[in-house]
């Protein structure tokens, strides 16, 4: 296949993914779009995950494996970036799973909405339990207002709430993506939120496909985020810096798309704060965000401003909560959640049950109804035998 010929360029990074890989790379193959060229990026991998792709070489010469010194997820994807052939590019996650007519379809609706991004929805699976989550976070319809296509000039008030910073649901335009030097961070977390926030806010259109094409892995305590503890400032820093670059552009001069970021900048901030086990390091971000940071990206307390009750509900705790109060608080409001959730689920569960019920009787019903049409001289002797009975009895008297 000729470079030109290449139409997506599927870049993975790769870090000690051998558990999951095979199936990626397999989703990676049996796509059905075939003009694709797919570069494993092997970020240092310390178990079996460069020799899998090589096996993987040899059945498709389509994949192409490239090594490097543990750099983290980040300089993986520019590493593909530089080395990429193809009009369109997708960055996927080596332990996720892919439908395999994602790339088609993300193609077909980004080249004939001459879009610079195309983003779809996502599941999510939790590992430990192998339940299938249908996540809202990848694509919110409130936001979306119905359209098929958004940007800056659209729906400023939403345009970084539309959908979240991860690269893997989202289809890129090659020369977009070269044309304003977009690359992702070297952190060794969050190093997708600067090149998602300011992918969205550089994009002339961006294109939407609702289908759930991704199955998302979470809970698993190999992953990025599944390994989440010693960095706390790390979302923090990306925030910092897409601020600093929206206040260059004057895009923090339109006072929706001011809203948009602060609303996204809030949220992500809990999520990373939340989502940190380790006790010293939560604490430090917690008195960190409470003290200056949440002011530094223009985080205050306003009315009828936040698009989240619960995220400023925890806004408002910890300006006025230490550390323990806040987290016990968050503890009873998640235990509550978890109940009424249960709660909900039983309900739905008893009310599908009476339907299957109501279904297997109506079934019942209308089978009866076919076997009496298919077979009407059976009925008819009933009928006779039912009235050759009534006939007995009466003359019997």
């Amino acid at each position: 296949m000729n470079n030109s010929e290449i139409k997506v360029t599927v870049v993975i990074p790769i870090y000690n993914a051998q558990d999951f890989l095979r199936d990626t790379l397999e989703d990676a193959i049996g796509q059905t779009l075939r003009e694709i060229e797919i570069i494993c990026v092997d970020d240092g991998s310390t178990d079996c995950s460069a020799e899998i792709v090589r096996e993987y070489m040899r059945k498709d010469s389509r994949i192409q494996l490239i090594c490097q010194e543990n750099q983290h997820a980040g300089v993986a994807r520019n590493n593909g970036i530089e080395n990429a052939k193809g009009e369109y590019l997708a960055f996927w996650d080596a332990d996720d799973r892919f439908e395999r007519n994602l790339l088609e379809k993300l193609y077909e609706k980004i080249t004939s909405s001459n879009a610079d991004i195309c983003v779809c929805n996502a599941n999510r699976l939790d590992v430990p339990t192998g339940d299938l989550i249908r996540a809202e976070m990848y694509l919110l319809e409130k936001f979306l207002q119905g359209a098929d296509e958004y940007s800056k000039e659209s729906h400023p008030a939403y345009l970084f709430n539309i959908a979240t910073n991860v690269p893997w649901n989202k289809l890129y335009r090659s020369s977009f993506i070269k044309e304003n030097n977009l690359r992702f961070e070297d952190r060794v977390r969050a190093n997708d939120v600067y090149f998602g926030m300011m992918g969205f806010y550089l994009a002339t259109k961006i294109a939407v496909v609702r289908e759930r094409l991704v199955t998302y892995r979470v809970n698993n305590k190999d992953s990025l985020t599944g390994t989440q503890v010693e960095t706390p400032f790390c979302a923090m820093d990306a925030f910092m810096a897409v601020h600093e670059s929206l206040e260059r552009a004057g895009g923090l001069d339109n006072l929706q798309i001011r809203q948009s970021f602060e609303n996204r900048a809030l949220q992500s901030l809990l999520y990373a704060l939340h989502q940190n086990t380790d006790g010293n390091a939560f604490i430090k971000m917690y008195e960190y965000l409470r003290n200056e940071g949440f002011e530094k990206l223009g985080i205050i307390d306003r009315e009828d401003y936040y698009y989240s009750e619960d995220a400023q509900l925890s806004y408002r705790r910890m300006m006025t909560m230490a550390p323990l109060d806040y987290v016990l608080m968050h503890g009873a409001d998640e235990k509550k959640k978890k109940q009424e959730h249960i709660r909900d689920l039983k309900i739905k569960n008893r009310e599908l049950r009476d339907s299957v019920n109501a279904l297997k009787k109506e079934n019942r019903r209308l089978n009866n109804k076919i076997n009496n049409i298919k077979n009407p001289l059976g009925w008819i002797a009933r009928k006779l035998y039912v009235i050759k009975d009534v006939k007995s009895k009466e003359m019997g008297k």
